[in-house]
């Protein structure tokens, strides 16, 4: 039978068993922790069961202790069941046992995660730990404190006439139009209150922020708008007209010199390509092949390789066939190819 619901990790927990006698089922008052046969017992879900070492208590308010045992009254007696019991890992814990001549009726207590002796939030941490109501407590609908005002709608109701007495206070440097849509000089309020919602709806947004350089945003807003429409002139001066300018036979003009029609490339931009051409073949230092180049591989790694095959070191083997094109330290072998000579034909294989 249920006999508690624990949280798991409890320590410290006490349970109840019954005693009776196993001839007439009359209670036995009289067990004690080292009454003869005396064997207690606990097993947690899917493990083996456990046997309590009894131990006795010198009173029923005697502090908690691991196998614990005592009498209360009626054939009831408590007993301290050892923490390990109550550990994470399961979700519930059985306890019984033994005593000659009589019968031992224990019972199962639940484990579960939350705390159902927490009487705020039953210690589930996602929930306040407070009252409903209270300070940091949840909401409640309605219109006493802590509570939010809603009709049948599911709409929350503001209240402006409270917001519009509330004031904030101006920062260092910081100004605020005199009213909406007003052009005219801003009003300082350095330091000062104001309210923040005034009693037209409309003035919501009279307060305007400047720019680190003191200007109102307004201001600034108009003058883009400005430029923007100047932008879209085509003058010859504003930024469309001097695209077309700087444009001749579709081409850039700027600082790569005049490009005839037709022309792909003015003469500064060919004596700037060809200067890039030398560099790369008469200055540019190549880099000795690691491996003999495939027959797709780009041309410079050919080029290299004819100029490593005829410079480099070259050994033929006249018993093998076998010749050995080496590195430039004429020791590591970049290559190997085969000969063979049948008094007739002379073959050389592939360099590989």
């Amino acid at each position: 039978m249920l006999h508690d619901i624990v949280k798991k990790g409890a320590v410290d927990r006490s349970v109840t068993v019954r005693i009776i006698d196993s001839t007439d089922g009359t209670p036995e008052t009289g067990v004690v922790w080292n009454t003869a046969g005396i064997d207690l017992w606990y097993r947690r879900e899917g493990a083996a069961v456990v046997s309590i070492t009894e131990a006795t208590l010198a009173a029923l308010t005697t502090a908690h202790t691991d196998g614990g045992f005592l009498t209360i009254s009626h054939g009831y007696y408590r007993l301290d069941l050892p923490d390990a019991a109550f550990a994470t890992g399961a979700n519930h814990v059985d306890f019984g046992g033994t005593v000659t001549g009589m019968v031992v009726i224990g019972g199962r207590v639940r484990l579960v995660d939350y705390d159902p002796e927490d009487t705020v939030r039953m210690g589930l941490t996602a929930l306040p730990n407070a009252a409903a109501e209270a300070a940091g407590g949840l909401y409640t609908r309605g219109t006493g404190a802590g509570q939010i005002a809603q009709d049948a709608n599911g709409n929350i109701r503001s209240n402006l006439d409270t917001i519009k007495t509330q004031a904030v206070t101006c920062a260092a440097g910081v100004t605020v139009l005199a009213s909406v849509g007003t052009a005219a000089t801003s009003t300082a309020q350095t330091g000062d209150s104001f309210p923040l919602v005034s009693t037209e709806v409309a003035e919501i947004y009279a307060a305007v922020i400047t720019n680190a350089a003191g200007v109102d945003i307004a201001a600034d807003i108009i003058a883009v708008k400005t430029d923007t429409a100047a932008i879209l002139v085509d003058t010859g001066t504003t930024l469309d007209g001097r695209i077309p300018a700087a444009l001749v036979g579709g081409k850039m003009d700027a600082s790569v010199g005049a490009v005839a029609v037709g022309v792909d490339l003015s003469a500064t931009m060919k004596t700037s390509v060809n200067a890039e051409v030398v560099d790369a073949i008469s200055v540019d230092a190549q880099v000795e092949l690691a491996t003999i180049p495939a027959t797709t591989a780009p041309l410079n790694k050919m080029i290299q390789y004819i100029f490593q095959y005829l410079r480099n070191r070259r050994s033929f083997n006249k018993t093998t066939g076998v010749e050995t094109l080496y590195k430039e330290d004429a020791l590591t072998s970049l290559g190997t190819s085969t000969s063979t000579d049948d008094g007739t034909t002379f073959d050389k294989g592939e360099v590989g």
